[in-house]
């Protein structure tokens, strides 16, 4: 059986993949962060039972703490690698995209954005997104 001290370290991982996708730094107390707030107690569920469902899914077994331990560390580490990966694939489509905005531009003369990197496209995103929730 797996324990809710196993299944809160995978959860605590995959909710700090989840927010890196999203810009934010990894957080160490994040499930407390998202059981503190009411919007966010659902995302908790979430990353919980999909931390629980991957540990059943890699047959896991909670015998040692140590085990235990050395499996999350494993997994979060896998998280990281994939999301480092997606970050560098990211950083080259907004390096593509910004380059053929700037090239429509001088075509056109058109007012396509361009980004000079990820993080000012994320920060975009955020602008877009905020203003579509008002």
């Amino acid at each position: 059986m797996i324990s809710g001290a196993q299944i809160d370290l995978a959860a605590a991982a995959i909710a700090n993949v989840r927010a890196g996708r999203a810009g934010a730094p990894p957080i160490s107390n994040v499930l407390e962060l998202l059981d503190a707030t009411p919007r966010l107690q659902r995302l908790l569920a979430e990353v919980r039972d999909d931390a629980e469902a991957a540990l059943e899914a890699v047959g896991f077994q909670s015998d040692p703490e140590e085990q235990g331990i050395a499996a999350c560390m494993r997994l979060n580490a896998k998280l990281y690698k994939e999301v480092d990966e997606l970050r560098h694939a990211l950083e080259q489509s907004v390096k593509l995209q910004s380059h053929y905005a700037m090239l429509l531009n001088c075509w056109d003369d058109g007012q396509r954005m361009q980004f000079k990197d990820a993080e000012e496209w994320l920060a975009r995103l955020r602008e877009v997104k905020k203003g579509g929730q008002s």
